[in-house]
């Protein structure tokens, strides 16, 4: 019995009419373990996609069989429940399995599902069918059997016991512990130039002029999340950087706006030291800003308005989660969500504890991607209200 692997693949795409884009798109392979798949991946599809194309995942499914008509169709993804005899016990056991079953339409789907299950001799019952993802199936080729280690076997090389995927007979298969850095030498060969744009040396005078310019370009260009930002803060005691994500909200008197809690380990880094950074990477662009500056919090007025805009859900939110502190259990944290919703009925005031902080930045870098690795690279520094511009190195 081998093993159904779902492989997203990213690549660029013709459409009908012509124009490009950039997809994900997910297969379903047939294999022995994640290593297989990857690499079975490559022999199926690399003579048929143009060009070149990045496994961005590989998950085993709980897809437990697959039925194939002939022709152009769509998968549907079939949940079923039946009940089968058990050997051991000798009572029935209730057995729910998804089936992945091509067909043209939903009612084609029910139909070939009934055809099908018509065969095993059993009572099921449909609980859903819905339109997968998957585009297309590969089935096992001749070396895919299954392999599964002996008690006593000691693990191939670079291979260790994965608990997390049983087989029938509860042995654990072997996973390659080296999948990622056979992704990372693939991509360590990739040696993507940068041609899209450039900077001259009058490239701008103002730096939030040009950080507007380059931000609406990453708007209208459709680049994912446009305002989303690194945010770094280093601890006073112990000079440990930390990063994460967080959203720009307002550019306003030259100062950059998001929010957050107060009581986070970011809001404790910034009050023992408000030196903070700020990075914007917009990939499509081959651009990124890296922005240096002091920041503060802002008046309570901004934060109530702001607060009053954002969804209901979002307001609660910000009640419930005690951000970075320990949680015992999802569980406690939905039903903090449900005492909150209950203590709200109506307005929900904002907690003194959640706001916003403004950025005041003294310093700039604009990175354009260029060819060669020769990029092109402008830093701004804050001199009292004058800014002085100047080239670095690449």
């Amino acid at each position: 019995m081998i093993n159904w692997f779902t492989v997203k693949l990213k690549y660029t795409k013709q459409l009908e009419d012509g124009t490009l884009k950039r997809v994900t798109e997910p297969y379903l392979l047939a294999g022995m373990t994640f290593t297989d798949v990857e690499a079975r991946i490559y022999e199926e599809l690399g003579s048929s996609i143009r060009g070149e194309f990045l496994v961005t995942g590989i998950a085993r499914t709980d897809i437990h069989e697959i039925f194939s008509i002939d022709g152009s169709n769509v998968w549907y993804k079939c949940k079923i429940s039946y009940e089968s005899a058990d050997a051991d016990g000798g009572k029935n056991k209730k057995i729910t399995q998804l089936i992945l079953v091509e067909a043209g339409n939903v009612k084609e789907a029910y139909d070939n599902l009934s055809e099908k299950m018509s065969n095993l001799m059993v009572d099921y019952k449909v609980i859903s069918v819905s339109e997968s993802p998957i585009i297309e199936v590969f089935y096992p080729n001749e070396s895919s059997k299954r392999v599964e280690p002996s008690e006593n076997e000691s693990a191939p090389k670079g291979m260790v016991p994965n608990t997390e995927f049983h087989s029938n007979s509860e042995q654990a298969l072997w996973t390659n512990t080296t999948l990622m850095s056979k992704n990372l030498d693939r991509l360590r060969d990739e040696h993507k130039d940068f041609d899209l744009n450039s900077l001259s040396d009058s490239f701008a005078s103002d730096p939030f002029s040009a950080f507007q310019e380059w931000f609406d370009m990453a708007c209208q260009s459709e680049q994912p999340e446009p305002n989303a930002m690194v945010h770094s803060t280093v601890d006073k005691h112990t000079m440990q950087p930390s990063s994460r994500v967080v959203y720009l909200k307002e550019l306003r008197k030259q100062e950059f706006v998001f929010y957050t809690n107060y009581q986070s380990d970011k809001a404790l880094e910034m009050e023992g030291n408000p030196n903070v950074s700020l990075l914007f990477f917009w990939p499509g662009l081959q651009r990124q800003i890296r922005v240096q500056g002091i920041v503060t919090k802002i008046e309570s007025k901004e934060s109530d308005a702001y607060f009053e805009s954002r969804p209901r859900s979002s307001q609660i939110g910000a009640w419930v989660s005690e951000q970075s502190r320990v949680l015992n259990s999802r569980r406690d944290l939905e039903q903090k969500s449900i005492e909150i919703s209950k203590a709200f009925p109506e307005k929900v005031e904002r907690p003194e504890f959640w706001g916003g902080y403004a950025v005041s930045p003294v310093k700039f870098e604009f990175w354009q991607g260029r060819p060669s690795r020769l990029h092109d690279r402008i830093v701004f520094e804050r001199a009292s209200d004058v800014w002085n511009s100047y080239r670095i190195n690449p």
